[in-house]
């Protein structure tokens, strides 16, 4: 036994108990009343503290090189923050290149990761349906990596696909047993509405929550779970936003549809009123932030098992990045978030009673750990179980300052917001990375995780 972690309460496998958890190595040991340390086993007292398995944020963009520039937030500073925020595993994006295989796509990501300090998945986005791309699908999910992310919009971008090879998509994804996650706005849509502001001469920052409405996301999420349904497959939506889109995805599971949906903490936490105040350009992000009632909306969503993960689509520039564009068309869209996950949820979720600590332990862990097949390994506290754990402190309010926080970013938009508890120790297969406000981790910690949906 190389650590012990005593007195704490355990919340994991959607119950709660008081529990001393033994760590060998990497991985648990024994989870137990009373466990007696070894010689030379370190003890950490966890009274008065919940012992969590460590967080898994299923949705992160770290060293994206998007619109002639690349994000502030590299893997390393990205998972450093991430581990002073109790979050031990990331699942990042490779991006498909023309001429080259998937799997060779997915290598060169693999390599720009070498740097993080926690461990990391990876999804592949496909923007290309091309001759022989089955057998590439099948030897990414060989590799580990068995979700794509395709996008229903950014046609301009070279993003977009079409329905026709969304379709096709999804039945070489069920043929090798992939998931298929989703970026869900239609394209139709969004196109109009930025022509028709651009046309009434509204094209400032603070006018962005006009240029992709809630009906681009509703239409679009309710056209892919059709087509899912034709085709039999499972589908994914990313940052769900919308009232709208929400519903479309409880009447898909309430159907007997294999649908998935995750939402973020901006759309649970911020609304469109933030447009409206100075320095708009912090909260450009897409989809944009949306109403008060679709906030509510997605709260129920993820009270009642609509939506099943709580994720950041971090995606970090520094201010000076998006405050150089003079319109919201053109202002760098993606906010931090991964370090800030754990308290905001966990102090606007179960702390306000709006759901359960198992339930929020389900959101933020076990169940991307089961839906990009990283379970039981990850998502669990459970004998043989990677020891990823986070030591969790209910009763640490503070209020929320970029200058404490780890992002590369310089800001949070979740700035001066007050949480009620906040990670005390975070825990990567046994080494202790994170421990009452120091990062304690080095680059490198982290490993490439094989996923198995």
């Amino acid at each position: 036994m190389d650590l012990l972690i005593r007195n704490g309460v355990l919340v994991s496998g959607g119950r709660m108990q008081q529990a001393d958890l033994a760590v060998a190595g990497s991985r648990v040991k024994d989870i137990g009343r009373r466990l007696r340390p070894g010689k030379g086993t370190r003890v950490l007292d966890a009274a008065g503290r919940y012992v969590l398995p460590g967080i898994i944020d299923a949705h992160t963009h770290y060293r994206l090189h998007t619109r002639g520039t690349v994000t502030a937030e590299d893997f390393f500073t990205g998972t450093r923050a991430a581990a002073c925020g109790g979050v031990t595993t990331v699942i990042d994006f490779a991006d498909q290149v023309p001429g080259f295989t998937l799997a060779e796509a997915a290598r060169w990501r693999m390599a720009d990761a070498a740097g993080a300090c926690v461990d990391f998945g990876l999804h592949m986005v496909v923007t290309r349906v091309t001759p022989g791309l089955e057998l590439e699908l099948a030897q990414l999910v060989a590799m580990g990596i068995p979700s794509v992310k395709v996008f229903t919009t950014y046609r301009q971008a070279g993003y977009m696909l079409e329905e026709e090879d969304i379709t096709r998509l999804l039945v070489m994804a069920r043929a090798v047993g992939a998931l298929v996650t989703v970026h869900a706005e239609d394209n139709g849509v969004v196109e109009e509405s930025e022509a028709r502001m651009r046309r009434e001469g509204k094209t400032a920052p603070g006018d962005h929550g006009l240029s992709r409405p809630a009906a681009a996301e509703a239409r679009a999420i309710r056209r892919v779970i059709e087509l899912a349904r034709r085709e039999e497959a499972q589908v994914y939506f990313v940052h769900v936003s919308t009232a709208e889109g929400c519903r479309a995805i409880r009447e898909a599971r309430e159907a007997g549809q294999p649908v998935w949906g995750e939402t973020c903490p901006h759309y649970l936490l911020l609304n469109e009123d933030e447009y409206r105040y100075e320095e708009p350009h912090r909260f450009i992000m897409t989809p944009p932030l949306r109403t008060a009632t679709d906030q509510a909306a997605l709260w129920e969503g993820l009270g009642d098992g609509v939506l099943q993960v709580v994720a950041t689509d971090h995606c970090a520039f520094s201010l000076e990045q998006k405050g150089e564009a003079q319109t919201c068309f053109d202002t760098l869209p993606g906010v931090p978030g991964t370090e800030t996950l754990l308290p905001l949820v966990y102090s606007y979720g179960p702390a306000m009673g709006r759901f359960s600590l198992p339930a929020m332990v389900d959101l933020l862990s076990t169940m991307p750990a089961k839906i990009f097949g990283l379970y039981p390994r990850k998502g669990d506290l459970q004998v043989g179980s990677d020891a990823d754990v986070v030591v969790f402190n209910p009763e640490a309010p503070r209020e929320l300052r970029a200058r404490a926080l780890h992002s590369a970013a310089g800001y949070t938009p979740f700035e001066g917001m007050t949480v009620r508890g906040y990670p005390e120790v975070t825990i990567l297969r046994g080494k202790v990375i994170y421990e009452h406000g120091r990062f304690c981790g080095q680059e490198g910690d982290g490993r490439f995780i094989r996923g198995c949906v």
